[in-house]
């Protein structure tokens, strides 16, 4: 018995007892690091997807709130105004013309005024993306 108990003794301060003790200490330490690792992707994966169901919540009351501004009657008539120039009864129409364009020579339809015409079309260019306002008669 005496022998048995020396043996047993002898075996765990043997080298060998050390090696496999510390082997199965590593095989633990990488597994919880594994499994450390794979849990700290998943809580960052799962925090992104939280983040995502929020921008997609805010997606979706701004869209029912765009859905609503379109089926209302404010819409139909606003976009009846604007793009087909309707107007309600009893309703003025005001339209401004801009000057800017007249004073550069251009009318309405684009086209270039009489006083503009005798200038040659390189200058009128050089005004265009330079100066923005061709001259008056005086100037050239």
């Amino acid at each position: 018995m005496k022998q048995e108990f020396q043996s047993f003794r002898r075996f765990f301060q043997s080298r060998a007892f050390f090696l496999v003790l510390f082997s199965i200490a590593i095989l633990f330490v990488f597994g919880f690091g594994r499994a450390y690792f794979q849990n700290y992707k998943i809580r960052q994966e799962i925090k992104r997807l939280e983040e995502d169901v929020q921008n997609l919540e805010q997606k979706k009351i701004e869209s029912l709130s765009l859905l609503a501004y379109v089926t209302s009657q404010k819409y139909v008539e606003d976009t009846a105004r604007v793009e087909l120039g309707m107007k309600k009864p009893g309703e003025e129409v005001v339209i401004i013309s801009d000057s800017s364009k007249e004073s550069r020579g251009e009318t309405r339809d684009g086209a270039e005024s009489v006083e503009a015409s005798h200038i040659p079309t390189y200058k009128k260019w050089w005004y265009y993306f330079i100066d923005h306002s061709l001259p008056q008669e005086s100037d050239t």
